[in-house]
């Protein structure tokens, strides 16, 4: 799709065979599947693919703005990012989302049952994170050049059970489909960091409790 084919210019919309023909290159090319042998899961990553195409060309054209511009930047660090569900709002952001709706309702398939099919990203799991999102959020709607730093946990968040009175957590696998469109997006420098502890567990009233982790010195 070319830059002429993008909402932001002209308001012209993306043609909706248009949008198919990248859906499906995305389903057969990236995900060498058809439409025998798709899942639910190779249809979202499908269109997630496809709408990441259409954001890297605004992406490209807002960096070369600001270097253009020499604009001063704004980089926000956050221990957590609660960002959410990010295909729903990036189709609407887009403008585009009444036409993929009626590209993939020709094809037999609900965009907004992939949409829901999103696994929320485990990015973490308090009030500091749903915070972070909100600045970034604000500065985006206001127009700033701001960027968002965090750390991209495997396992973020957890689930929680109450059984026999007693909480219980386990593991929040957010990436076992693999890669979602949030982390698509992730455009940048990508840093290891080594925490220097180790796991233990224990066990409290017959019942294993959650993983401690206990600090050990570096050598």
């Amino acid at each position: 799709m070319t830059t002429a084919d993008t909402p932001e210019d002209n308001d012209c919309k993306p043609a909706v065979t248009d949008l198919q023909r990248a859906f499906l290159r995305h389903l057969q090319y990236t995900l060498v599947k058809d439409k025998y042998s798709a899942t639910r899961t190779d249809q979202y990553l499908a269109l997630a693919y496809a709408v990441r195409d259409m954001l890297a060309e605004r992406w490209l054209d807002t960096q070369q703005t600001y270097y253009n511009n020499d604009s001063k930047r704004v980089y926000y660090l956050s221990m957590e990012f609660l960002m959410g569900r990010t295909l729903g709002n990036s189709l609407i952001n887009l403008g585009t989302m009444e036409q993929w709706e009626e590209a993939l309702k020709e094809m037999g398939i609900d965009v907004r049952d992939l949409a829901e099919h999103e696994w929320d990203a485990g990015l973490g799991n308090g009030g500091l994170g749903r915070l972070a999102a909100c600045f970034l959020d604000s500065m985006a709607t206001m127009g700033l050049p701001a960027y968002g730093y965090g750390i991209r946990y495997e396992y973020g968040m957890f689930y929680k059970r109450i059984v026999d009175g007693c909480q219980h957590e386990s593991p929040d696998n957010w990436l076992r489909y693999g890669q979602y469109l949030g982390t698509l997006l992730s455009i940048g420098l990508n840093k290891v960091s080594h925490l220097y502890s180790h796991l233990a567990t224990r066990r409290q009233i017959g019942h294993t409790r959650a993983f401690a982790a206990r600090h050990r010195s570096r050598d």
